[in-house]
């Protein structure tokens, strides 16, 4: 019999997150049917995006207010009922912001077991792979419980088409007191509309930027990459950039294809947060610095030339595929 699964579904700008299909196309290649739970103003809307990456069953919840779908406590029991109503016992996630505040209430309010930031699931012998000490390691785990949980590592796994019909089974949530909790506003932060953890491309400053103004460089040529801004603790300890810039251990970890790292020293919790980027660039003054002996490639150099003739290069070449 075909094991199950649920996947919670993330999206940005009205789309499901790449990371998210990339979950959903591992679970298929290892035979597990696919339960999604959307909460969203227009849950339906991903129907045709999910069912052609072989979603079967599409959980959309409702609420009676829209301040209820953001409050942690209301979606927490939200997405327990659908799991119940679902038949569904086992729950994947990202291990992203929402994640990081959805999953481990979710595993409270079932008293099961939560591993995040995980690469590999085996639901046949339940075991899990994930880092550890820092990310110095691999660790494998074994769980076991009537519910699991699993929060994993975003763009480990690449999206793969597989086209299904799925079935849109509307849940309305129970309407609850608030118990002390309340949905006051989002605020908008300046990662200029990027999210770390989709990114393909992160370009990251550190203590090297010398302030937050200095930023304005590396959002200038992350424009032309098309990429993500990072940052440091440093910077975001300063003050300089807001703490969802942050990559590292007390931060995002992140998983880019590519990774620039400009003036960061990069030290063991930084680099717990981005060891795993398939190519690694430093542009430091510093030959001795662990970001340079870590990095794949590394520039010799100072930032503030540097960047700049980057973004003028990336700039000049874009101008020409337009002519061309």
């Amino acid at each position: 019999m075909m094991q199950q699964a649920g996947v919670f579904i993330e999206e940005t700008d009205g789309r499901v997150k790449d990371s998210v299909l990339g979950v959903i196309s591992y679970l298929r290649q290892k035979d597990v049917a696919c339960c999604a739970f959307v909460i969203s103003g227009s849950p339906g809307g991903h129907a045709e995006q999910l069912g052609a990456y072989g979603v079967h069953r599409i959980y959309a919840i409702e609420f009676q207010e829209e301040a209820q779908a953001r409050n942690p406590q209301f979606k927490a029991r939200a997405v327990a009922e659908a799991m119940q109503a679902a038949g569904v016992t086992i729950l994947f996630g990202q291990t992203s912001p929402t994640g990081r505040d959805l999953l481990p209430r979710l595993a409270a309010l079932f008293d099961a077991p939560l591993v995040m930031d995980c690469t590999e699931v085996d639901l046949e012998d339940l075991t899990v792979s994930t880092s550890a000490y820092s990310g110095k390691t691999e660790a494998l785990y074994r769980v076991r419980g009537e519910y699991l949980f699993f929060g994993m590592r975003p763009n480990h796994h690449l999206k793969k088409p597989a086209a299904a019909n799925p079935e849109l089974i509307p849940f309305h949530a129970k309407h609850r007191d608030a118990n002390g909790t309340a949905f006051i506003g989002k605020t908008d932060t300046a990662d200029q509309g990027r999210d770390l953890n989709e990114a393909k491309v992160i370009i990251s400053g550190g203590r090297g930027l010398k302030n937050g103004e200095n930023f304005q460089l590396l959002f200038d040529c992350a424009r032309e990459l098309e990429a993500a801004v990072g940052a440091s603790r440093v910077a975001v300890d300063e003050g300089w950039v807001p703490y969802t810039m942050q990559v590292g251990q007390t931060g995002l970890k992140v998983n880019p294809r590519l990774y620039i790292a400009c003036g960061i020293s990069g030290s063991v919790q930084h680099f717990a947060g981005m060891k795993t980027a398939g190519l690694i660039i430093a542009v430091n003054t510093d030959p001795k610095a662990p970001m340079v002996k870590n990095a794949d490639y590394y520039l010799l150099g100072d930032l503030f030339e540097i960047i700049p003739k980057l973004t003028q290069k990336l700039k000049a070449r874009a101008v020409g595929k337009k002519t061309a």
